[in-house]
């Protein structure tokens, strides 16, 4: 289950080094560090039960949050998959249209069938290709890890308020999304709270080390100002190396999309199985609808919605978990 919660995390913004720069770009010389951080936060929170001896607060706010920061997250990929589908001889729409088949194909399936194998397949393969990126381009630099991105994320000193404020929206975001992307498969696979907990813990530790070498890498590049600061990178390293992180960022895209399909999926399968009264499955429909809902949002681009649409969700899941902790607690807690 961390390979699951590290694929879902990191998805395109992501791959594209994008995010990356968003919401870490203001810590300077400290980003890599700031962004083991995140993953250390997004592992903490991102469990879907409680900590021992108190509930999830009101159940309505973190459950709302986490499938509004799916469906978010849904239309990002989309629009980025839809870009990297250019070749299509459709057009723009077509292309959205293949990428949007090729993700309800794998957001259908039961997680335990899809989303799992599918992750334990891209997710290591990812990790290694930014890693091994991170290597090439440090190999031959007398800088040190501290040193290396300061001068071209950040000119002069580190901006502590909005990188601090970057490091907790940024994990508050991707632990929210995380919890509903691992629960379908939580709940498939009956697993306990302890050993859902530590494959979090694990997971998020992935995404801290990937995203600090991510964050180096772009540093020494000097790639901060372009649209897929990632991607440049791995250009200038060489062209080959260029074309292997696109096919990175294609499969990046697609389990994050895949993950946040199936996030959508799972309360609308129980909504239709209460209202039925069924024990069909009706997983294709549920994908389906979550797909077509955003697809008016994914059409305007993925840069676009990067910038747009994931600062808006990571401040939102903040704030719910600000409530979360304040209604967890007596008083308040006897109101809900």
């Amino acid at each position: 289950m961390a390979w699951t919660l590290f694929s879902a995390v990191v998805g395109a913004g992501f791959a594209s080094g994008r995010e990356l720069v968003l919401f870490l770009g203001d810590c300077g010389a400290a980003g890599p560090l700031a962004a083991v951080g995140v993953g250390l936060l997004i592992g903490l929170m991102a469990s879907p039960f409680a900590a021992a001896g108190r509930g999830s607060g009101p159940p309505a706010v973190l459950r709302v949050t986490s499938l509004v920061l799916a469906w978010t997250t849904l239309a990002a990929t989309l629009a980025a998959l839809g870009h990297l589908a250019a070749a299509v001889p459709a057009g723009p729409a077509g292309s959205l249209l293949v990428a949007a088949l090729v993700v309800w194909a794998g957001a259908a399936l039961p997680a335990s069938r899809g989303l799992a194998p599918l992750s334990r397949l891209i997710g290591p393969v990812i990790a290694a290709v930014v890693m091994l990126e991170a290597l090439a381009w440090g190999a031959g630099s007398a800088l040190v890890l501290l040193d290396a991105p300061a001068a071209e994320l950040v000119p002069g000193a580190l901006q502590w308020r909005t990188c601090l404020s970057g490091v907790l929206v940024y994990a508050a975001g991707n632990a929210l999304f995380g919890r509903a992307a691992v629960a379908r498969l939580v709940g498939e696979l009956r697993l306990e709270a302890t050993a859902t907990r530590r494959a979090c813990a694990l997971g998020g530790l992935l995404v801290g080390l990937v995203a600090g070498a991510g964050l180096w890498t772009v540093g020494l590049a000097g790639s901060s100002a372009q649209p897929m600061p990632l991607m440049t990178a791995a250009v200038r390293l060489h062209p080959s190396a260029g074309l292997l992180h696109s096919l990175l960022l294609a499969g990046a895209a697609y389990t994050t999309a895949v993950a946040a399909a199936s996030a959508l999926v799972a309360p609308l399968e129980g909504l239709a199985l209460r209202l039925a009264r069924s024990e069909r499955r009706i997983g294709p429909v549920s994908a389906a609808l979550a797909i077509v809902s955003v697809l008016p949002v994914a059409r305007h681009g993925f840069v676009e919605a990067v910038h747009l649409l994931y600062p808006l969700a990571g401040w939102t899941a903040l704030v719910a978990l600000a409530l979360d902790w304040v209604f967890a607690r007596a008083p308040w807690r006897r109101l809900y």
